[in-house]
């Protein structure tokens, strides 16, 4: 599966609800258990990354890192974004598994 379709997936979980967008709101909702994915944009800063990374390894959620920059949030049509979780697990998984086997993210 290419980026472009995985990154589709990003704007289709976004239409039906099911992404939490910008960096506090995907810290509070991995503390509180509602995120089972969480993606960081390319141009994330490093301190978005390092309060983002510690707190997924700290509740144990998966984290994906893009590679591209300013990807993340001109596919789910919202300029800007750098960090962006999954709600839905199934999803989530879906796109694990495809991460893990080696399709680009």
């Amino acid at each position: 599966m290419s980026q472009d379709s995985l990154l589709g997936m990003l704007g289709l979980a976004g239409r039906a609800g099911q992404l939490v967008c910008g960096q506090d709101r995907c810290i509070e909702a991995v503390r509180t258990g509602r995120l089972h994915l969480v993606i960081l944009d390319g141009a994330a800063s490093a301190n978005t990354r390092d309060k983002v990374g510690s707190a997924c390894r700290y509740y144990h959620v998966p984290l994906i890192e893009l590679d591209g920059r300013d990807v993340l949030g001109s596919r789910i049509g919202r300029d800007g974004v750098r960090v962006a979780g999954i709600r839905d697990g199934k999803l989530a998984q879906l796109l694990r598994s495809r991460n893990e086997t080696g399709a680009e993210v």
